[in-house]
């Protein structure tokens, strides 16, 4: 990369393997690269170190799954009208 800053160069580096690796750094970047895939290579690198890697939280998902099957399995054998009134 031309005229790159050496903090690039530095993180770049690490993922050539040629300098030793920061682990946490690493998973940051991987974090941070999920939530930003859309960018272009090397504004990703310069985002990444200008903001430190901070990553937006992700909301957790609740999934109805576990609940559903479990309402089933203690419901009567008419399953089928007693899902249509749990929902």
């Amino acid at each position: 990369m031309k005229g790159a800053s050496m903090e690039v160069m530095q993180l770049l580096a690490m993922f050539r393997g040629t300098i030793p690796k920061d682990r946490e750094k690493m998973d940051l970047f991987l974090r941070y690269q999920a939530q930003h895939f859309d960018e272009k290579w090397q504004d990703l690198v310069e985002n990444f170190l200008t903001e430190e890697g901070k990553i937006e939280e992700i909301p957790h998902v609740y999934s109805f799954d576990q609940d559903i099957v479990s309402f089933l399995e203690a419901s009567s054998e008419n399953n089928d009208q007693d899902l249509e009134s749990y929902t």
